[in-house]
This record gives C-alpha cells, structure tokens and sequence, in this order.
C-alpha cells in the first residue's frame, strides 16, 4: 500500500471528527458526488467538505459510514484472506493543516489463526503514530543541510509544515535499523582512494569511525563503527568494502602494521601520508622548543628578580622564536623531499638530507632514522609515473570528509552507537545529494 499523489476527499464534522470518501477525480470537484454515510450514534453534526491529503493509499477504500477498509481484507498476522470483518476503531492523526483528525479503522477477526487485526495506514503513518511519515522524514532532509539540535530540527518542521513534532520523534525518525552499524555505497570506484579512521567518545572509552572514501570522485565508499582499531579489523573493513580487481592504490596513515595489511589486500600502491610525517616533525620541534622556554623563563626570574612578569613574557617569547627558527631551517629542507617533480628526484633529496644527518638536531635525527629512512620510499609512491597526479600523497581529503559529516564539538553529543551512526547516515546522503547536483551541473 503506497502513498500515491491523489487528492481524496474528506469530510469533516464540526465536532472534531473525520471521516473520509473515496474519489478518483473523474470529474470535477464541483460537480463530485460523495455518497453521505449512514446515520450512526456519534455522527449527528454538520458536515463540511475540504481536501485532506497528498495521498491516496492503494487497496484501501471507505465505506458507506466513512470505516476505512481493505479492498481484499486479510490477516496481517498469518496472511489468510478468510477474515469476518467487525466494527471499528477510532484514530487520531494529523491532516496536512496540522488539525487532528479521526480516522475509522476496520476491524477483521481470522478464521484461521483467531486473531484479531484492523485496518493499517502502511506508507503514511507509521503503527500508533500520528504523525505522517512524510514529516518525519523532513527530520532527516533538514539534517542533511544543517547542523542543528533536534529540538531546533523540531521547530522548524513544525513553522513549516504546523504539524508540532517533539524532539524525541525526531529522534526516533532517524533510526536506520543498521544493526551492525556498517554502510556500503555502490558506484564504479576509480582504483583510488584515502583510508583514515574517527575516535568517539562513548560512556568513558572509544569506539572508532573507520572510514573509506575514492579520492578521484570524492566520495565515501564505506564507512563503519567498531569497538577497536587493530589491524584485524580494519583488514576485514577494507576487504568488504572494496572487490578486489578495484584495489590499486590507498593513502593511510602510517600505522604499524598497515604495509602489511595493504600488501595482503593487493594493493598495487600503498603511499604513507606525508601531513601525519611533517606533522610529526613540527610537533617535535614544539616539544623542544617548550622546554628550552621553561628552561630559559627559570633562568631570567633567577638572574634578573626585579623583572616584571610581563617583561619576563616578552623576553622568552623573544627567544624561544629565535630558537625554535634555527630547526626549522632543517625541517624546510627535509619538505623539500615532497615537492620535488619527479620520483627520482626525490630519491636525491632524500640521500642529500641522509648525507647531512649527523649536522641535524639529535632529537630530530634519531626520529627520522627510525621511523623515515627504513620506509622511505612509502613516503613518495605518489611520485610514480603510475599513479602521478591520481594518488594523494595526504589523506586530508578523508579528514576534510570525516570533519563535515560529523564535526568534532558534535563527537561527545551521542549516548549510543546507533545514535552517532543514524546520525552519519543522513549527513552523508546529503553529501552525495549535492555530489550529485554538481555533476548534473
């Protein structure tokens, strides 16, 4: 029974009660003829006409007293068509001016299973609800394009549509029944692609947002949320998210583990993310340069008592820039690696800077001969005449991706897991709407 974009007439009673008639709009309104319904015990006020609805619902009809029916009655419990059909009961829901109305609902008791069932509004209002479904699902529109609190999400249904709807049924109108809280989409992969995984908060631990995306075409391929972040998983992750004539090349992290886990996949290509690298190295130079202005802010309160704190300030701010400047001579030189214009040359800039490394900082040389010179050539895949210009040498497109759909203020605002994922699925339908009115464009 679905919702069709027919006008069906109702009747409306002065004493707060509905009731509906079929029409099919064979002639015009004003010469319609509606057959009035039988005199019944609480149908003794005025009668009015208006139009109810944007739909009409398949296989139903009214009655001689406005009882909404099936065409072809059945058991929604075991599927008989031998029912007897009873009297009625009386529902209230929301018309489309936002009034309510009672409905009148057949009753049919089975002949086979005994029970008892009654005529149901499939398509337009969900069981008990009052609300039409096609309000709610204004709750997951409006998500898509702004990022409001539900009960901000609630009010504005309600300006528009003057059908008031509590901020616990836009909740509830967002659940996506995705019991294992993994979401595939299909398109035709390009063979390129960013993997990068989010840290949630929830009830005094993590669970983590793992999250694939093509970077050719800009788009999610997979995203799900697990309780852990080994390499097991995020194995198992990519393996069902990506067929395997599809993997050529990745950007990740450089995690331990993943050139394992990539190779494993086939993965053609596997480029380790420069950003996290230089990162890094910046972060290192911070961490140094910290403890030299401690260090130094210690000394001048000793040598010099009469100083005043904002003096003091200005001073080892002063300094600490002059120190921190003479490292960053060495991580200039070392990023120059990254922007060379062809592999090869990348591979001179790199035995240049392995040449120099004993001039280098002891801090900043010992973490690039650990963790950069053993891997090198992961750090500049992207420089291959193979995938030059189509692999991403960063995944900060997958961190540009993960930050919009869910902002990193929103991350503590979910209680449940379902929740923050009923959440990324209607922001991300919203990401590939507009994906998808831009290459219409």
């Amino acid at each position: 029974m679905n919702p069709k974009n027919i006008k069906s007439l109702i009747c409306k009673l002065f004493g707060n009660e509905y009731k509906f008639f079929y029409s099919d709009y064979s002639d015009p309104l004003a010469n319609m003829k509606v057959i009035k319904p039988k005199f019944h015990r609480i149908d003794n006020t005025v009668q009015s006409f208006l139009i109810f609805g944007d739909f009409a619902l398949e296989g139903l009809y009214y009655d001689e007293n406005g009882v909404l029916c099936y065409v072809t009655p059945f058991c929604k419990h075991c599927g008989s068509f031998h029912v007897i059909k009873k009297d009625y009961n009386v529902r209230e829901v929301f018309n489309d001016d936002g009034n309510l109305a009672i409905l009148k609902l057949k009753r049919y008791e089975c002949k086979e299973c005994g029970k008892k069932s009654q005529t149901e509004l499939s398509g337009a209002f969900d069981p008990y609800a009052k609300i039409p479904t096609y309000v709610k699902e204004y709750v997951g529109l409006s998500l898509r394009n702004g990022d409001k609190t539900l009960r901000q999400h609630s009010k504005d249904i309600e300006l528009f549509t003057k059908i008031p709807i509590s901020h616990e049924t836009a909740r509830k109108s967002l659940f996506t029944n995705n019991d294992d809280c993994y979401i595939k989409f299909d398109f035709n992969y390009s063979g390129f692609y960013n993997y990068d995984a989010q840290w949630l908060p929830q009830n005094g631990k993590f669970v983590y947002r793992l999250v694939l995306i093509d970077t050719i075409e800009y788009l999610p391929i997979a995203e799900a949320i697990v309780k852990k972040e080994d390499n097991e998983t995020i194995k198992d992750f990519i393996d069902k998210s990506i067929p395997p004539y599809k993997r050529k090349a990745i950007t990740t992290d450089s995690q331990n583990g993943y050139d394992e886990v990539m190779n494993e996949l086939g993965f053609q290509y596997h480029q380790h993310c420069i950003f996290h690298l230089l990162q890094r190295i910046n972060d290192l130079i911070n961490q140094e340069t910290n403890k030299y202005r401690k260090q130094y802010k210690k000394e001048l309160k000793d040598s010099n008592p009469n100083y005043s704190q904002s003096k003091i300030n200005d001073l080892v701010k002063k300094e600490a820039k002059k120190y921190r400047k003479q490292f960053e001579v060495y991580h200039d030189e070392f990023k120059e690696i990254f922007e060379q214009k062809t592999y090869d040359d990348a591979i001179k800039q790199i035995n240049k800077v392995r040449e120099k490394i004993d001039e280098y900082p002891t801090f900043l040389a010992e973490y690039l001969n650990k963790n950069f010179f053993p891997v090198y050539k992961r750090f500049i895949v992207f420089l291959k005449k193979e995938v030059k210009g189509k692999l991403e040498k960063t995944n900060n497109k997958c961190e540009n991706y993960i930050g919009k759909i869910l902002k990193k203020a929103r991350k503590a605002d979910f209680k449940t897991i379902s929740g923050v994922f009923d959440y990324i699925c209607h922001k991300v339908r919203g990401w590939f709407e507009k994906h998808l009115e831009k290459s219409t464009n």
